[in-house]
């Protein structure tokens, strides 16, 4: 599938990015992983695994496999820290994506979630239509939260918020959770 890349982009991924990599700690699952992008901004001797829906890409050296967050993930062990950079967004079943995550994270792991605001996808969907950001992103979301909503969905499985704020003037959410 190709996917046009707006010319904002890039400049959002980083931003999102470092801003969850600040609360990444030990083993760690990118979920929607795509090229492996996040491991740019981790520390280099995380131990790093990536899962995406889409197939393997060709030029990845770390552990990879396709598979959907809301499908069973505990064939791929235990973590400490399982990230959703963007990605929360786009699922048709989200509440069975945090169930699953929970189910793989060490006592005391972190699920990272960043996703937009409620304004923020309000935006996206603007700039998209004029190539600021991508189209297909803005176009496959499937439910946007405020962060009292995200916060319900973490705390419903058993998560404590350690994190929760907007960043990008309001344009973007983070919530941390971690298990206790």
């Amino acid at each position: 599938m190709d996917v046009q890349v707006g010319l904002l982009s890039n400049f959002l991924l980083r931003q999102r990015n470092s801003l969850a990599a600040k609360y990444v700690k030990g083993k760690m699952l990118d979920v929607g992983c795509n090229e492996g992008e996040f491991r740019k901004f981790i520390l280099p001797n995380t131990d790093y695994f990536g899962i995406d829906i889409n197939p393997k890409p060709k030029k990845i050296n770390f552990p990879f496999k396709q598979l959907s967050v809301e499908n069973n993930l505990e064939q791929l062990g235990k973590f400490d820290s399982v990230t959703l950079i963007a990605l929360i967004e786009h699922l048709k079943k989200p509440e069975k994506a945090i169930e699953n995550v929970h189910k793989i994270l060490n006592q005391k792991g972190r699920i990272i979630i960043t996703t937009p605001s409620k304004i923020g996808d309000k935006i996206h969907s603007i700039t998209s239509n004029i190539g600021l950001v991508s189209k297909f992103a803005a176009e496959d979301h499937q439910k946007i939260f405020s962060l009292e909503e995200l916060e319900f969905l973490l705390k419903n499985q058993g998560f404590k918020i350690i994190e929760s704020k907007t960043f990008f003037f309001g344009l973007n959410l983070l919530v941390v959770g971690e298990i206790d």
